[in-house]
């Protein structure tokens, strides 16, 4: 009998993860999908579009985030006024690191954070066929804090190692990432002998560390 990728119980329905709400028409040739609850695929469907906009947003010059942005976004924004201004919390004008102006706002990080760890543990359950109950540090390449001095904006401290390792070593080998749409999202585990890593890469350019850490015994 199937279980839940997320808490073991019994599974009567399949989850996929990411998100279908992630993937333009045309691209969503076999998704991802692992057993599950009813509790934990239908409870956090907001949370999952949250998190969509959040990244299509921070990458809109990118053709299928900006795709998502023009044919979802806008359009359920003035729909719904609320999120617009869930979307505009503590909006300001800034400059980038590179020079750029933009304008940014500040999102809800723990949000973000517990969507993005529950894609890590459907993730896991797919690769290693069992429920992982440890913590997951989610860190970003995309996510900027902001000066205190001025209106500028760098790449957390997170993000800098991300790119710091990018940068040095390169991505990935060609085969390396798994997913039949990594146009839109891919992935690849790293394993060592103490920890696992599980890099998720969403629209080609914003990429997510997900950091396992085993529960103590």
């Amino acid at each position: 009998m199937a279980k839940c990728y997320f808490c073991g119980n019994t599974a009567d329905t399949k989850e996929h993860t990411p998100a279908k709400c992630f993937f333009p028409e045309g691209k969503r040739k076999n998704l991802i999908t692992v057993s599950s609850c009813k509790k934990h695929n239908n409870e956090t469907s907001d949370d999952d579009q949250y998190v969509r906009d959040i990244i299509a947003i921070s990458i809109s010059k990118n053709k299928d985030a900006k795709n998502i942005v023009e044919s979802k976004i806008i359009n359920y924004l003035f729909r719904q006024p609320s999120y617009l201004a869930l979307l505009r919390n503590e909006n300001t004008p800034v400059i980038l690191d590179n020079g750029e102006r933009a304008s940014a706002f500040k999102i809800d990080r723990d949000r973000y954070n517990k969507t993005l760890s529950k894609y890590a543990k459907a993730l896991y359950y797919k690769e290693y066929k069992q429920v992982y109950r440890g913590d997951i540090q989610v860190i970003s390449n995309s996510l900027y804090d902001k000066n205190t001095n001025d209106k500028t904006l760098t790449v957390d401290k997170y993000g800098r190692i991300i790119n710091t390792f990018f940068n040095t070593y390169g991505d990935a080998p060609e085969g390396t990432y798994q997913g039949d749409n990594p146009d839109i999202f891919k992935y690849f585990f790293i394993e060592t002998e103490e920890s696992i890593a599980l890099i998720m890469c969403f629209y080609a350019s914003h990429k997510i560390w997900a950091l396992f850490t085993p529960p103590s015994s």
